[in-house]
């Protein structure tokens, strides 16, 4: 029996980097679980929503510079370069995004930590502002965001390293990112006195900056090789000479898709922009975080598929087997997403009982379930446009991303105010706005794969 498995898996190897990212993916979601429970037990109302209230600016910075852009950005260059030239030239190609990248995330983590005050009032409802300016902990809110502006610059070098680890193959230690991430986070709550934000934001980025130490180890290990610091001016001129033509391609496609929005995160900005009531924040975080769980199997397969196109279509673009990969792929994560809603509107009270063994905690439970029920509907559009994506980023194409996600913003934003408007519960409005932006993307989506398979493009 273990002899077929392994030989079934040898057959397959992508098959092997999706079961090792999708074991510490759901290990990671377990562990996440684990720190929504200890803040549901361990924090009262409006001290949860002023820590999960200051991860919106970073997480927003995050969202534009970052989540997708840079890997759907400098992978398929890094991967034309390392295919067609050689992984010298490649190495010298990431460190020169390594620096261009790392120095913006720094110039605009320190504009938000200058103007932090400005941001927060202009990003939180003026009934949220309220409730921690009568507690007397909106300059706690202040300072806590500003632990957390950070995080842009950790998760750029992981990013970045991601990238290179992604190209080699080396899965197991680009999964452990949010396991240790949420390890962080749960050290820090735990340590921690009752409402204690500064400590639980504190292991965040402990966290975060353990992990970027282990994603540079791994990549030297596995060959990355830096400039060095005697001559590295030579160095950098030298690479740009030779890369200029792929570093401005990189930034012709880069620059755009910053207005990628992912829903989710305009999802998290949204409710802090229109929550009503002490612990909405909260709850909404959470039936997110539910609802999540499975989408971690959706990440490890997109992940391991996307260097998988890549090089298929940078070898073999005349053939159909770029099609036919694309096709398996998809069809196979919207199984997967399917039987994962299925799954999360069943099991919702029984994760929520699991949440209040340990106490009554914010007694908001019914109402988190409703929320990871509704936004489990979008879980199938998320994982579709998920895959979908990778065609895109593969072609290299700039604009098409842009309009799919910015047209899905744009009917979640409308959806939302109009439902605020006509008195719906923010998290229940933000939750169903969610769905009809992932719908309406995914088939926007499709309707363009659909053009180029006509056409053959």
């Amino acid at each position: 029996m273990i002899a077929t498995i392994n030989g079934f898996i040898k057959r397959r190897p992508n098959l092997k980097n999706v079961f090792i990212l999708s074991f510490f993916l759901f290990f990671s979601r377990g562990l996440g679980l684990v720190r929504q429970i200890i803040i549901y037990q361990k924090m009262d109302p409006i001290s949860s929503d002023l820590l999960l209230a200051s991860t919106k600016i970073p997480d927003t910075i995050v969202s534009l510079l970052l989540m997708g852009t840079v890997i759907s950005s400098i992978l398929p260059v890094t991967s034309r370069i390392h295919s067609k030239i050689s992984h010298k030239e490649a190495n010298k190609y990431i460190n020169l995004m390594l620096i261009t990248i790392i120095s913006i995330l720094g110039l605009v983590s320190l504009i938000g930590l200058i103007f932090t005050p400005y941001f927060l009032r202009l990003t939180t409802s003026p009934q949220t502002i309220n409730n921690f300016v009568q507690a007397g902990v909106f300059n706690d809110y202040i300072s806590t965001t500003r632990i957390l502006l950070l995080g842009p610059i950790l998760f750029g070098l992981q990013s970045i390293f991601g990238v290179f680890l992604n190209i080699k193959n080396r899965f197991l230690v680009y999964s452990w990112a949010g396991t240790i991430y949420n390890l962080g986070t749960i050290l820090g709550l735990l340590f921690g006195q009752r409402n204690d934000y500064f400590s639980a934001s504190t292991g965040m980025m402990l966290g975060a900056l353990t992990t970027a130490v282990i994603f540079v180890i791994e990549s030297k290990r596995a060959g990355y090789k830096f400039y060095k610091l005697t001559n590295l001016l030579p160095s950098i001129k030298s690479s740009y000479h030779t890369h200029k033509k792929d570093l401005w391609l990189t930034w012709k496609i880069f620059a755009p898709r910053v207005f990628l929005l992912n829903g989710l995160v305009i999802s998290n900005l949204l409710i802090n922009a229109v929550a009503q009531n002490n612990g909405q924040i909260t709850a909404f975080d959470i039936g997110l975080s539910i609802q999540g769980v499975f989408f971690s199997v959706i990440s490890s397969a997109t992940i391991v598929a996307f260097p998988n196109l890549a090089k298929t279509f940078n070898q073999k673009s005349n053939s159909g087997e770029f099609w036919n990969k694309l096709r398996k792929y998809t069809t196979g994560i919207l199984g997967l997403a399917f039987l994962g809603t299925i799954i999360t509107i069943i099991f919702a009270p029984l994760v929520m009982r699991i949440f209040e063994l340990f106490g009554r905690g914010q007694q908001t439970g019914n109402y988190i379930i409703l929320i990871a029920r509704i936004t489990s509907i979008a879980l199938i559009f998320q994982s579709g446009l998920e895959i979908l994506s990778k065609y895109f980023f593969v072609r290299e194409r700039v604009w098409q991303p842009i309009i799919i996600s910015n047209s899905g913003l744009i009917i979640q934003v409308i959806l939302l105010y109009f439902l605020v408007s006509n008195s719906f519960d923010s998290g229940i409005a933000v939750s169903i706005s969610l769905v009809a932006n992932f719908g309406f993307s995914f088939f926007v989506a499709l309707y363009f794969l659909y053009i180029d398979y006509i056409n053959k493009s």
